[in-house]
C-alpha cells in the first residue's frame, strides 16, 4: 500500500505515513445501509 500512495500522491515512501482504522461493520455504511445490513442481506440470499 505504501508504495502505491507514495507514487499517487508523489511522496517519496520513506516519508510516507499510513496509519488503518478498523471500524466495525455496524459503523460504516455504503449506499445508505450498513454494512452489517448488506451482509445480513447478501448472504440470506446465498445461502
Amino acid at each position: 500500500m505504501t508504495a502505491v500512495a507514495s507514487e499517487v500522491m508523489h511522496v517519496p515512501s520513506e516519508f510516507f505515513c499510513m496509519t488503518i482504522k478498523e471500524l466495525e461493520d455496524e459503523n460504516l455504511g455504503i449506499g445508505g445501509k450498513t454494512i452489517d445490513k448488506t451482509k445480513k442481506e447478501y448472504f440470506e440470499k446465498h445461502k
